[in-house]
Protein backbone atom coordinates (compact mmCIF):
# COMPACT_ATOMS: atom_id res chain seq x y z
CA UNK A 1 0.00 0.00 0.00
CA UNK A 2 0.97 3.63 -0.34
CA UNK A 3 2.10 5.19 2.91
CA UNK A 4 1.02 8.50 4.38
CA UNK A 5 2.46 11.48 2.47
CA UNK A 6 5.70 12.86 3.81
CA UNK A 7 6.51 9.91 6.07
CA UNK A 8 9.18 7.42 5.10
CA UNK A 9 8.98 4.09 6.86
CA UNK A 10 11.78 1.58 7.22
CA UNK A 11 10.11 -1.82 7.72
CA UNK A 12 11.77 -4.08 10.23
CA UNK A 13 14.56 -1.76 11.30
CA UNK A 14 15.20 1.41 13.26
CA UNK A 15 16.87 4.17 11.32
CA UNK A 16 17.36 7.84 11.95
CA UNK A 17 15.57 9.25 8.96
CA UNK A 18 13.81 8.96 5.64
CA UNK A 19 15.09 8.75 2.14
CA UNK A 20 14.63 11.47 -0.41
CA UNK A 21 14.99 10.18 -3.93
CA UNK A 22 17.11 7.39 -5.16
CA UNK A 23 20.46 9.05 -5.49
CA UNK A 24 20.17 9.78 -1.82
CA UNK A 25 20.47 6.09 -1.08
CA UNK A 26 22.51 4.92 -3.92
CA UNK A 27 19.65 3.12 -5.61
CA UNK A 28 19.27 3.04 -9.38
CA UNK A 29 16.18 5.17 -9.13
CA UNK A 30 15.45 8.59 -10.64
CA UNK A 31 15.20 11.55 -8.30
CA UNK A 32 11.82 13.23 -8.06
CA UNK A 33 11.59 16.68 -9.60
CA UNK A 34 12.94 19.50 -7.49
CA UNK A 35 15.80 19.88 -5.04
CA UNK A 36 15.55 19.63 -1.25
CA UNK A 37 12.63 17.99 0.46
CA UNK A 38 11.28 18.12 3.99
CA UNK A 39 10.38 14.94 5.87
CA UNK A 40 9.89 13.67 9.38
CA UNK A 41 12.73 11.78 11.02
CA UNK A 42 12.22 8.37 12.57
CA UNK A 43 13.33 7.30 16.03
CA UNK A 44 14.25 10.02 18.52
CA UNK A 45 14.89 12.70 15.90
CA UNK A 46 11.44 14.21 15.45
CA UNK A 47 12.35 17.45 13.69
CA UNK A 48 11.85 18.18 10.02
CA UNK A 49 14.75 17.65 7.65
CA UNK A 50 15.69 19.56 4.58
CA UNK A 51 18.87 18.87 2.72
CA UNK A 52 20.53 19.24 -0.67
CA UNK A 53 23.05 16.84 -2.14
CA UNK A 54 26.03 18.22 -4.01
CA UNK A 55 26.90 16.18 -7.11
CA UNK A 56 30.43 14.87 -7.00
CA UNK A 57 30.97 14.24 -10.70
CA UNK A 58 32.94 16.72 -12.75
CA UNK A 59 34.53 18.41 -9.73
CA UNK A 60 38.28 18.72 -9.31
CA UNK A 61 39.26 17.03 -6.05
CA UNK A 62 42.20 17.48 -3.76
CA UNK A 63 44.82 14.74 -3.80
CA UNK A 64 43.75 11.88 -1.53
CA UNK A 65 40.06 12.84 -1.53
CA UNK A 66 37.61 10.25 -2.88
CA UNK A 67 36.61 10.51 -6.54
CA UNK A 68 33.03 10.66 -5.30
CA UNK A 69 31.44 10.12 -1.90
CA UNK A 70 31.37 6.55 -0.64
CA UNK A 71 28.11 7.32 1.17
CA UNK A 72 25.05 9.20 0.05
CA UNK A 73 23.66 12.12 2.01
CA UNK A 74 21.01 10.21 3.93
CA UNK A 75 23.37 7.36 4.80
CA UNK A 76 26.01 9.84 5.98
CA UNK A 77 23.48 11.58 8.20
CA UNK A 78 22.01 8.39 9.65
CA UNK A 79 25.32 6.70 10.42
CA UNK A 80 26.77 9.88 11.90
CA UNK A 81 23.89 10.32 14.32
CA UNK A 82 23.96 6.64 15.30
CA UNK A 83 27.70 6.78 16.02
CA UNK A 84 27.77 9.93 18.18
CA UNK A 85 28.42 9.49 21.90
CA UNK A 86 26.93 10.92 23.96
CA UNK A 87 23.75 10.76 21.91
CA UNK A 88 22.22 13.98 20.64
CA UNK A 89 18.68 14.86 21.74
CA UNK A 90 15.85 15.74 19.36
CA UNK A 91 17.00 18.23 16.77
CA UNK A 92 16.23 19.75 13.39
CA UNK A 93 18.72 18.78 10.69
CA UNK A 94 19.59 20.91 7.68
CA UNK A 95 22.15 21.50 4.97
CA UNK A 96 23.80 18.12 4.51
CA UNK A 97 26.58 18.55 1.95
CA UNK A 98 29.77 16.84 0.84
CA UNK A 99 32.99 18.88 0.76
CA UNK A 100 34.77 17.42 -2.27
CA UNK A 101 38.04 19.17 -1.45
CA UNK A 102 38.28 17.52 1.99
CA UNK A 103 36.24 14.35 1.51
CA UNK A 104 34.04 15.35 4.47
CA UNK A 105 30.27 15.34 4.96
CA UNK A 106 28.84 18.11 7.13
CA UNK A 107 25.40 19.14 8.34
CA UNK A 108 23.82 21.27 11.05
CA UNK A 109 21.78 20.29 14.12
CA UNK A 110 19.51 22.89 15.70
CA UNK A 111 18.15 21.94 19.13
CA UNK A 112 15.81 23.58 21.59
CA UNK A 113 17.13 26.94 22.77
CA UNK A 114 17.25 25.54 26.30
CA UNK A 115 20.02 23.17 25.20
CA UNK A 116 23.65 24.19 25.40
CA UNK A 117 24.87 24.51 22.75
CA UNK A 118 21.65 25.02 20.83
CA UNK A 119 23.35 24.41 17.47
CA UNK A 120 25.96 21.84 16.47
CA UNK A 121 27.97 21.27 13.32
CA UNK A 122 28.40 17.57 12.51
CA UNK A 123 31.17 16.29 10.26
CA UNK A 124 31.96 12.82 8.91
CA UNK A 125 35.42 12.27 7.43
CA UNK A 126 35.23 9.55 4.77
CA UNK A 127 39.00 9.00 4.90
CA UNK A 128 39.09 8.12 8.62
CA UNK A 129 35.46 7.49 9.55
CA UNK A 130 35.69 10.05 12.36
CA UNK A 131 32.41 11.78 13.31
CA UNK A 132 32.35 14.98 15.35
CA UNK A 133 29.45 17.11 16.61
CA UNK A 134 31.16 20.44 17.14
CA UNK A 135 30.10 23.48 19.14
CA UNK A 136 30.62 26.26 16.55
CA UNK A 137 31.41 28.77 19.28
CA UNK A 138 34.43 26.93 20.67
CA UNK A 139 35.20 24.59 17.72
CA UNK A 140 35.37 21.57 20.02
CA UNK A 141 33.63 18.20 19.68
CA UNK A 142 30.87 17.78 22.26
CA UNK A 143 30.12 14.27 20.90
CA UNK A 144 32.26 11.93 18.81
CA UNK A 145 32.13 8.56 17.12
CA UNK A 146 33.42 6.46 14.23
CA UNK A 147 31.78 4.94 11.16
CA UNK A 148 34.95 3.28 9.86
CA UNK A 149 33.32 -0.17 9.73
CA UNK A 150 30.36 1.18 7.78
CA UNK A 151 32.68 2.87 5.30
CA UNK A 152 34.46 -0.45 4.84
CA UNK A 153 31.14 -2.05 3.92
CA UNK A 154 30.46 0.81 1.51
CA UNK A 155 33.78 0.14 -0.23
CA UNK A 156 32.81 -3.50 -0.64
CA UNK A 157 29.46 -2.47 -2.14
CA UNK A 158 31.17 -0.10 -4.55
CA UNK A 159 33.54 -2.84 -5.67
CA UNK A 160 30.54 -5.10 -6.27
CA UNK A 161 28.88 -2.40 -8.36
CA UNK A 162 32.02 -1.95 -10.43
CA UNK A 163 32.28 -5.71 -10.94
CA UNK A 164 28.62 -5.80 -12.02
CA UNK A 165 29.44 -3.28 -14.75
CA UNK A 166 32.62 -5.05 -15.91
CA UNK A 167 31.13 -8.57 -15.71
CA UNK A 168 27.35 -8.28 -16.22
CA UNK A 169 25.13 -11.11 -15.07
CA UNK A 170 23.49 -13.22 -17.81
CA UNK A 171 20.03 -12.58 -19.27
CA UNK A 172 19.29 -9.17 -17.78
CA UNK A 173 15.88 -9.10 -19.44
CA UNK A 174 15.03 -12.38 -17.73
CA UNK A 175 16.10 -10.92 -14.41
CA UNK A 176 13.72 -7.97 -14.85
CA UNK A 177 10.94 -10.37 -15.81
CA UNK A 178 11.52 -12.39 -12.62
CA UNK A 179 11.40 -9.25 -10.43
CA UNK A 180 8.24 -7.88 -12.06
CA UNK A 181 6.52 -11.25 -11.79
CA UNK A 182 7.50 -11.56 -8.14
CA UNK A 183 6.19 -8.09 -7.35
CA UNK A 184 2.95 -8.77 -9.20
CA UNK A 185 2.23 -12.10 -7.50
CA UNK A 186 3.89 -12.14 -4.07
CA UNK A 187 1.62 -11.67 -1.07
CA UNK A 188 3.58 -8.57 -0.06
CA UNK A 189 4.23 -7.39 -3.62
CA UNK A 190 4.29 -3.61 -4.00
CA UNK A 191 3.02 -3.83 -7.59
CA UNK A 192 0.30 -6.28 -6.56
CA UNK A 193 -1.04 -3.65 -4.15
CA UNK A 194 -0.56 -0.73 -6.56
CA UNK A 195 -1.66 -1.88 -10.00
CA UNK A 196 -1.15 1.17 -12.16
CA UNK A 197 0.64 1.40 -15.54
CA UNK A 198 4.26 0.36 -14.90
CA UNK A 199 7.27 1.65 -16.86
CA UNK A 200 10.30 -0.60 -16.37
CA UNK A 201 14.00 -0.11 -17.09
CA UNK A 202 17.43 -1.03 -15.77
CA UNK A 203 20.09 1.55 -14.87
CA UNK A 204 23.85 1.30 -14.82
CA UNK A 205 25.51 2.90 -11.75
CA UNK A 206 27.10 6.33 -12.21
CA UNK A 207 26.04 6.68 -15.83
CA UNK A 208 23.05 7.65 -17.89
CA UNK A 209 22.91 4.22 -19.53
CA UNK A 210 19.56 2.47 -19.25
CA UNK A 211 18.04 -0.65 -20.74
CA UNK A 212 14.29 -0.87 -21.28
CA UNK A 213 12.18 -3.89 -20.49
CA UNK A 214 11.92 -5.41 -23.97
CA UNK A 215 8.78 -6.09 -25.97
CA UNK A 216 9.46 -9.83 -25.68
CA UNK A 217 9.79 -9.54 -21.88
CA UNK A 218 6.50 -7.62 -21.73
CA UNK A 219 4.81 -10.41 -23.70
CA UNK A 220 6.15 -12.97 -21.20
CA UNK A 221 4.41 -11.04 -18.42
CA UNK A 222 1.00 -10.69 -20.09
CA UNK A 223 -0.46 -13.30 -17.71
CA UNK A 224 0.17 -10.95 -14.75
CA UNK A 225 -2.50 -8.57 -16.00
CA UNK A 226 -0.13 -5.62 -15.57
CA UNK A 227 -0.06 -2.75 -18.02
CA UNK A 228 3.67 -2.73 -18.78
CA UNK A 229 5.74 -0.31 -20.82
CA UNK A 230 9.45 0.28 -21.46
CA UNK A 231 10.90 2.87 -19.11
CA UNK A 232 11.81 5.21 -21.97
CA UNK A 233 8.10 5.49 -22.84
CA UNK A 234 7.45 7.40 -19.59
CA UNK A 235 5.08 10.24 -20.63
CA UNK A 236 6.42 13.77 -20.49
CA UNK A 237 3.00 15.38 -20.06
CA UNK A 238 1.51 16.85 -16.89
CA UNK A 239 -0.94 14.08 -15.99
CA UNK A 240 -0.94 13.30 -12.24
CA UNK A 241 2.01 11.08 -11.35
CA UNK A 242 -0.24 8.76 -9.32
CA UNK A 243 -1.78 7.53 -12.59
CA UNK A 244 1.41 5.70 -13.49
CA UNK A 245 4.49 4.25 -11.83
CA UNK A 246 8.12 3.78 -12.73
CA UNK A 247 10.21 0.75 -11.78
CA UNK A 248 13.97 1.13 -12.00
CA UNK A 249 16.23 -1.88 -11.50
CA UNK A 250 19.95 -1.96 -10.72
CA UNK A 251 22.54 -4.33 -12.15
CA UNK A 252 22.76 -7.68 -10.33
CA UNK A 253 25.75 -7.72 -7.95
CA UNK A 254 27.26 -11.17 -7.45
CA UNK A 255 27.44 -12.43 -3.87
CA UNK A 256 30.13 -14.72 -2.43
CA UNK A 257 27.60 -17.60 -2.44
CA UNK A 258 27.02 -17.20 -6.19
CA UNK A 259 23.58 -15.59 -5.92
CA UNK A 260 22.93 -11.94 -6.77
CA UNK A 261 21.85 -8.84 -4.86
CA UNK A 262 19.62 -6.49 -6.84
CA UNK A 263 18.48 -3.06 -5.71
CA UNK A 264 15.36 -1.64 -7.29
CA UNK A 265 12.70 0.96 -6.64
CA UNK A 266 9.29 2.30 -7.58
CA UNK A 267 8.28 5.92 -8.05
CA UNK A 268 4.93 7.51 -8.84
CA UNK A 269 5.44 11.01 -7.44
CA UNK A 270 7.32 13.07 -4.86
CA UNK A 271 5.59 11.29 -1.99
CA UNK A 272 4.93 7.96 -3.66
CA UNK A 273 7.98 5.71 -3.72
CA UNK A 274 9.57 2.59 -2.29
CA UNK A 275 13.06 1.06 -2.27
CA UNK A 276 13.82 -2.67 -2.26
CA UNK A 277 16.69 -5.17 -2.17
CA UNK A 278 16.23 -8.65 -3.62
CA UNK A 279 18.34 -11.80 -3.68
CA UNK A 280 18.09 -13.71 -6.95
CA UNK A 281 19.58 -16.94 -8.29
CA UNK A 282 20.35 -17.78 -11.89
CA UNK A 283 20.51 -21.38 -13.08
CA UNK A 284 19.74 -23.44 -16.17
CA UNK A 285 16.02 -22.65 -15.75
CA UNK A 286 16.59 -18.91 -15.59
CA UNK A 287 16.18 -16.35 -12.80
CA UNK A 288 14.46 -16.98 -9.47
CA UNK A 289 13.70 -14.46 -6.72
CA UNK A 290 14.81 -15.98 -3.40
CA UNK A 291 13.80 -12.99 -1.27
CA UNK A 292 12.91 -9.32 -1.54
CA UNK A 293 12.83 -6.79 1.28
CA UNK A 294 11.38 -3.29 1.26
CA UNK A 295 14.00 -0.94 2.69
CA UNK A 296 11.87 2.20 2.77
CA UNK A 297 8.57 3.66 1.61
CA UNK A 298 7.19 7.17 1.30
Amino acid sequence: MLACPGIVRFPGERRHGPIAGSSAIGLPFPDPPGGGVAMRMAGRYLGWISFALIPASGVALAQGAPARPLLDGMDAMQTSLAALRPEIDDATISGIEFDTSRGVWHFRLDRDISKAPASLEVTLDEATGAVCARDPAVRQCVAQGSVAAHLGEARVRRAAQQDAVLHPAPDLQGMMVALVRYQATAKDGYVRANRMPLYVSMSWPDSGLQRDLSADAIRQLVDTGLRLFPGSAWPSGKAPMQQRMRMNVGLPMRRPDGDYDVQYGFWCGDLCASWHTAVLRHDARGWHVLSSNMEAIS
